[in-house]
């Protein structure tokens, strides 16, 4: 899910130049122990009250990557959360410093921020969420970042990249991504690529595009969602 990566949630959310520059690296264990929630009042279109909320892949028990959201709408049928360009987020390097695509043994996780505001629309039960991009305040293109089906949990939402993506730009042309993490993974045993592909065909035989949120836009006044220090 390079898109998110942030993504949560995918440098690339997604992966595709999601995510910016680092600026620190900390342990994975001890940020996931401390993570708390936010709560803002403010009022949105879709929501009275304001949360924002972590988004994050977990690999055996350890948070691989993670992202800020804001929570825009809860409902049975979906949850929606929205990020801004330079939302706080997370990202796998390893001891050198370089950013890790694929899980391994051992990773610590570096502050970045990413590069491009996202509305994630996310169904229950279903591996894959779909991503709308900004580009100046305007709908620019869709992006569907396959992976294992929501948790919530006391923080937000937990899940796991299975590496294939699919960018859908606003006219309608669809193009595959990361098909290659996608055979390395399933090489390696940490996912299964006829799984995910199978997936992948529901969603263009489904074929959800526009959304519904195109022309959705949050309220000027929030400040952007926050992870903790």
């Amino acid at each position: 899910v390079e898109l998110l990566e942030a993504a949560l949630l995918v440098e690339h959310r997604h992966d595709d130049g999601e995510v910016g520059r680092g600026r620190r690296l900390i342990d994975s264990d001890r940020w996931a122990d401390g993570f708390r929630l936010r709560h803002l009042q403010a009022r949105s279109l879709h929501s009275a009250a304001m949360t924002d909320v972590a988004w994050r892949d977990v690999w055996n028990g350890r948070v691989w990557r993670a992202q800020a959201f804001r929570l825009v709408e809860s409902t049975p049928e979906h949850v929606a959360l929205w990020a801004p360009q330079g939302t706080e987020a997370k990202l796998p390097v390893d001891s050198g410093g370089r950013r890790l695509r694929i899980p391994c043994d051992e990773w610590m996780l570096e502050d970045v921020e990413t590069s491009s505001e996202t509305l994630c629309v996310a169904r229950p039960g279903a591996a894959h969420s779909l991503y709308l991009f900004f580009e100046a305040g305007r709908f620019a293109r869709w992006y569907v970042n396959f992976e294992r089906p929501l948790r919530r949990t006391p923080l937000g939402f937990d899940t796991f990249d299975e590496k294939l993506d699919l960018v859908v730009e606003a006219n309608g042309i669809p193009r595959w991504k990361d098909e290659d993490e996608l055979e390395e993974a399933a090489r390696l045993g940490l996912v299964d690529a006829a799984a995910v592909r199978a997936e992948a065909a529901r969603v263009l035989a489904e074929w959800p595009f526009p959304t519904g949120w195109e022309d959705w836009r949050p309220d000027p006044r929030w400040p952007p969602p926050r992870l903790p220090e």
